[in-house]
């Protein structure tokens, strides 16, 4: 996508234990990757992870895939 590597305006961001698969590759490319966690009350974070796995229902298919790659 022509994106630059060095860029360091430019990183990629994803909530820890999501699509760690593409975190790996995205840095192993060289790009900048980081994992967040959330954190609060247990009543409003439920409801944000719940809507974070429904978005990303097809991601978590591959974390098999993603458990092999972080083995590597």
């Amino acid at each position: 996508m022509g994106i630059g590597k060095g860029d360091r305006n430019l990183q990629f961001a994803q909530l820890m234990g999501m699509a760690d698969g593409l975190s790996l590759g995205l840095r192993n490319a060289g790009f900048q990757v980081s994992k967040y966690l959330s954190y609060g009350p247990v009543e409003h974070i439920i409801p944000y992870l719940i809507r974070r796995a429904e978005e990303n229902r097809g991601l978590l298919s591959a974390s098999t895939f993603d458990r092999q790659l972080l083995r590597k």
